[in-house]
C-alpha cells in the first residue's frame, strides 16, 4: 500500500485498505466508515465501503470503548 501512496495511486492503496478491514474482520467507527464512504464516493469505489457496513460497531460500544481507554490513560499518568 505504500508504494501505491507514494507514486500517488490512491485507488490502488484504498481498495487493500478496505479489504483488510473486512477480511480481517475489523471493527470500525461510524465516523470511520463515513470517511471512507466519502473518499470511495471520490474514487468510485462505493461497492467496497459498502461492504463494510457490517464491521461498523455499535455507537454505544464505541464510546465505552473510548471511555475505558481513557480511563487506563489516566491511571498510567
Amino acid at each position: 500500500m505504500r508504494e501505491f501512496l507514494t507514486v500517488g495511486e490512491y485507488a490502488l492503496a484504498f481498495d487493500p485498505l478496505c479489504e483488510w478491514i473486512y477480511e480481517d474482520d475489523l471493527t470500525i467507527s461510524p465516523a470511520y466508515h463515513e470517511r471512507l464512504r466519502q473518499l470511495a464516493e471520490d474514487m468510485n469505489a462505493v461497492k467496497l465501503v459498502e461492504d463494510l457496513r457490517e464491521q461498523i460497531a455499535q455507537e454505544s460500544w464505541w464510546r465505552s470503548l473510548v471511555g475505558a481507554a481513557k480511563d487506563e490513560m489516566r491511571t498510567l499518568l
